[in-house]
């Protein structure tokens, strides 16, 4: 890149000048122009870079439509506004959403990292030897038995099931969440969740306010696999 004759403007207070000068008039300047060629632009646009005075001079005088534009203006005019309070808020959201993007895509890299090196490591499976001995077959495994499902266990044993919790309670809350119903909608739901633990055995305090409302019905949910894992090991 060739460098600025001593005394003269740069390509960059060059550019300040000019745009400074669009704010009134307009010189476009196409991206990636080099010095000659921005003065060149200028000179047909009826201007000229004044170097001594550090400004953007009309040629043929100072008119009505082509003022003269000084560094030090064109400085003042060209200097980015401050940013608005939602300005602030939109790019620390975006900062935010970046750095949590990045965290799972490093979480994603170690995780594949941990899988590739399992395998590496994983030791090879021992071949099977023949058996020796003539007519004799080595006993298979006996298979384990399959474990019944929650919901089936409970129903075996006459006690409300899972799946027919969360069926009745979507369609007691519609298509809103818990939360936001309102309070006569969590009232009745209130009751049904009261009445489900109580065949459950368990008791249920339920509070119909928003902020815990969700987290006590949701809770109730968990009972289910309690008492279905209590009655596959005979304690109930």
């Amino acid at each position: 890149m060739p460098k600025t004759p001593k005394g003269e403007l740069t390509t960059a207070e060059i550019r300040k000048l000019i745009k400074a000068h669009n704010i009134l008039t307009s010189i476009k300047i196409p991206k990636g122009a080099t010095r000659d060629e921005i003065i060149k632009i200028v000179d047909k646009k009826g201007y000229m870079v004044n170097h001594e005075k550090k400004s953007l001079d009309p040629k043929g005088g100072i008119r009505k439509g082509q003022p003269r534009v000084k560094l030090e203006k064109a400085k003042e005019l060209t200097k980015p506004k401050p940013k608005t309070e939602l300005q602030k808020q939109k790019a620390a959201e975006a900062k935010a959403e970046k750095a949590e993007k990045k965290k799972k895509e490093e979480r994603v890299i170690r995780k594949k990292a941990v899988e590739e090196e399992k395998k590496r490591t994983k030791p090879k499976a021992k071949p099977k030897t023949a058996s020796i001995a003539v007519g004799t077959e080595t006993p298979k495994p006996k298979p384990k038995p399959k474990r019944k499902p929650a919901d089936e266990i409970l129903k075996e044993n006459g006690y409300p099931t899972l799946g027919e919790y969360k069926a009745e309670i979507k369609r007691l809350r519609g298509d809103k969440i818990l939360s936001e119903l309102p309070l006569k909608q969590r009232r009745v739901i209130v009751k049904y969740v009261e009445k489900i633990a109580k065949e459950l055995g368990v008791n249920a305090n339920i509070n119909t306010s928003k902020e815990l409302f969700s987290n006590q019905v949701g809770n109730l949910e968990r009972q289910f696999g309690f008492l279905a894992e209590k009655l596959r090991e005979g304690k109930k």
